[in-house]
């Protein structure tokens, strides 16, 4: 209903971008219904290109960003799991939320991409084996 209100009011030369997450691809217990519903919302996207071409269609899925999200752990929590995930992460750092609004202009501004799942992730690290 939002996104019909919302071509309903922008131009021939628009952009929609959607915003996911990593549950998509990196599904974990009791994310179930996260991870269909994102999947649910890239395929739209895709789908929508097509349907309502020209208006461009687009989804970021983010990494891991530290925002407000997790104020619900405890903070000694909240810190490990930070700590622990940085190690995972190419770049060393958790993701902000400057980092995914500087993505979606991007997008919104190059009239040339459409139809894309873009990721934001600082580049997961291969898992180590022993």
């Amino acid at each position: 209903m939002i996104t019909k209100e919302a071509v309903e009011k922008n131009s021939s030369k628009g952009s929609i971008t959607f915003i996911t997450g990593g549950f998509t691809e990196n599904p974990t217990k009791g994310t179930v219904l996260v991870s269909s519903a994102f999947h649910a919302v890239e395929g739209f996207a895709k789908a929508m290109t097509v349907e309502m071409a020209p208006i461009r269609f687009n989804v970021i899925r983010p990494g891991f960003i530290d925002s407000g999200f997790w104020d619900f752990m405890e903070k000694d929590e909240r810190e490990k799991l930070f700590n622990k995930t940085k190690t995972t992460i190419a770049v060393n750092r958790l993701g902000i939320s400057e980092d995914i609004a500087q993505m979606v202009t991007s997008i919104m501004m190059n009239s040339f991409i459409n139809g894309q799942i873009t990721e934001v992730n600082g580049a997961k690290l291969p898992e180590k084996t022993v």
